[in-house]
């Protein structure tokens, strides 16, 4: 059986699902980030966090954010 066309409907709903999806995953990643820098400052090693996992975190969120490129 041939497979129906998609409706131009189906295909927006499809893509504000994706967003919503990506924008949670963001979000995510964002509240972790905050969550490991307070228990990292609670530890008293926020030197190597500010140096080293803000820029980890900045480029998980840019890949994200890019759609994974």
């Amino acid at each position: 059986m041939a497979r129906k066309k998609p409706t131009v409907k189906e295909i927006e709903a499809k893509v504000e699902l994706l967003t919503r999806v990506n924008n949670q995953a963001c979000q995510m990643v964002d509240n972790l980030g905050n969550m490991i820098k307070f228990y990292i400052e609670f530890k008293g090693e926020t030197e190597d966090f500010q140096e080293y996992y803000m820029k980890k975190i900045e480029e998980i969120r840019k890949t994200i954010i890019q759609g994974g490129k």
